[in-house]
């Protein structure tokens, strides 16, 4: 089995050593000189499969699994060696998407909120002044819980909005 999974990733390219076009660009969004290669590379594929998760499309495995995308990073360095300036030049690459992942998350808040007035009776359900009193604003993506309750209240919220994803960083 193992063979068969090495044939397959050394045809796909995996151990010759290039990197995608996509991974270089986010590597090279980082433009501190002093923040080492690898940090970067890791910063930069960790952001990556982060933003791939909050589209809640799972890897369709060959044997029939379905697998949701996730993974775990560790970057770890001194203080004040860029970890938190790499993430933030990496993460800016991703803005105009997490916009999108916005909109359709305040927008399926607003379908919700319309259906809810609906049920209730509201006339004119799908004017702000009807629904407004059933609108949730969606929990931002990107918060910094401080508790375990909070952090599964979070993960929770974005389970409803079905779009978004948990990730927990340390600075």
């Amino acid at each position: 089995m193992l063979e068969l999974y090495k044939k397959e990733l050394t045809e796909q390219g995996v151990f010759d050593g290039e990197l995608p076009d996509f991974l270089k660009a986010l590597v090279n969004a980082n433009p501190n000189p002093k923040i080492p290669y690898r940090m970067k590379l890791t910063i930069a594929v960790s952001e990556a499969i982060l933003f791939a998760s909050h589209l809640r499309r799972n890897i369709l495995h060959w044997n029939g699994s379905s697998i949701p995308i996730n993974a775990i990073s560790f970057a770890i360095a001194g203080s004040g060696d860029g970890k938190d300036s790499s993430v933030s030049a990496v993460r800016k690459c991703f803005k105009k998407g997490y916009e999108i992942i916005d909109t359709k998350r305040k927008d399926k808040a607003r379908n919700d909120a319309i259906k809810q007035a609906k049920a209730a009776g509201v006339e004119n359900a799908d004017s702000w002044d009807a629904y407004k009193e059933y609108y949730t604003s969606p929990n931002p993506l990107f918060v910094s819980p401080s508790t375990s309750e909070g952090f599964i209240q979070h993960l929770n919220e974005l389970e409803k909005a079905g779009i978004g994803a948990g990730y927990i960083q340390s600075g």
